[in-house]
């Protein structure tokens, strides 16, 4: 199909250049825990955007519900969900890491899909994060 690509990646992938080729027209989504350096890219993106957030979900915290502050936020979901409007808007590729390119950034790349984006099959382990998928989602459905 014409549909714009989403990739996921791990922080290493980005800073190896180890993803598809996203293009001129390109979209980076950096996804780090607080208090990580995010990545410097080796390929060239027109547009970066960066968030620190957590891979926890509510059934998922090390420590109970005070993790919940360190857990993609709903203004972060919104963010994310506009970015994705907007890139497949103007027909966009994007590539998305988190540190190990698994949950956070896979939990991204369920929300495009759900508007249409193209997932680029790779190698990696595939485990969405729930509450990062579920809260994209609910923001794409405003």
């Amino acid at each position: 199909g014409n549909m714009p690509l989403i990739e996921n990646a791990s922080a290493e992938d980005v800073e190896k250049g180890n993803h598809f080729d996203a293009g001129d027209s390109s979209i980076l989504i950096q996804i780090i825990d607080e208090g990580y350096e995010f990545p410097v890219p080796k390929s060239k993106f027109k547009e970066v955007y960066k968030f620190h957030f957590c891979d926890y979900t509510t059934q998922r915290a090390p420590y109970g519900a005070s993790a919940e502050h360190e857990q993609i936020q709903r203004d972060q979901a919104w963010e994310i969900a506009n970015l994705l409007d907007y890139g497949k808007a103007n027909n966009m590729n994007i590539v998305v890491h988190c540190l190990y390119g698994r949950c956070r950034s896979t939990g991204v790349c369920e929300a495009a899909r759900s508007i249409g984006y193209e997932l680029v099959k790779n190698n990696k382990d595939y485990y969405p994060n729930e509450r990062v998928r579920d809260m994209i989602k609910d923001a794409l459905k405003r």
